[in-house]
């Protein structure tokens, strides 16, 4: 209808035709609006997902120089004990290249007497919360080397575990002398005692035994 005003107003004829191609570029005009709207806020979507994404860079190239840099062992393992990351100090603790450590699984490595109290800790880890305990570990050549671990969840959903350790194997052999020093000196004292309750019966039956042979003189 206001097409046909329009058209009247003017000292035109009324042609639907014209109505016809009028409405069409109206609306023409109106999709055009409407995805030229679309575009630009797709571009700043784009744009929005390329600052994103250069932040996660950022942030993984700063936790990888972390990570390497770090002074102790650092180990990233899945939900099921196979090595995801290793650190240059994880790969001079246990004298092995990265390619040997990396996708092997993490109780290979823990020594046969500590392998199920190192999976019951690992287990047990809770999200936002630390765990630290001892453990030993074989290295590739069959030594044992003793660690102070410090165990913590970085993504609960996939169960990925982060472990740092330290190499206490001198302090363990110094704890077990002192241990072992300690032992010997409580059996030592435990002699002594054992001996002095045996010699003072001893010492009466010798005395007695003097006695009664001067009586026999």
């Amino acid at each position: 209808l206001k097409e046909y005003l329009h058209l009247e107003a003017a000292g035109g004829p009324f042609n639907p035709e014209d109505m016809e191609k009028e409405r069409q570029l109206q609306a023409y005009k109106e999709q055009n609006r409407v995805l030229s709207e679309s575009i630009v806020e797709l571009e700043k979507a784009l744009a929005q997902l390329a600052q994103s994404e250069s932040v996660l860079k950022s942030r993984e190239e700063r936790f990888r120089r972390m990570f390497e840099r770090s002074r102790e062992a650092l180990l990233v393992h899945d939900a099921k004990g196979t090595i995801l990351e290793a650190n240059n100090v994880s790969l001079n603790l246990f004298e092995c290249s990265r390619g040997e450590l990396s996708g092997r699984s993490i109780f290979t490595l823990t020594s046969a007497g500590s392998r199920r109290q190192f999976n019951a800790q690992i287990k047990a880890l809770q999200p936002d919360v630390t765990s630290r305990f001892e453990s030993a570990f074989c290295k590739p050549d069959g030594s044992i080397i003793h660690l102070d671990i410090e165990a913590s969840i970085i993504d609960k959903e996939k169960g990925i575990v982060k472990l740092k350790a330290r190499d206490i194997s001198g302090f363990v052999k110094t704890r077990e002398q002192v241990q072992q020093n300690r032992l010997l000196s409580s059996l030592g004292e435990m002699m002594a005692g054992i001996a002095h309750e045996v010699n003072n019966p001893l010492g009466s039956i010798l005395l007695y035994s003097e006695l009664l042979l001067n009586c026999t003189d």
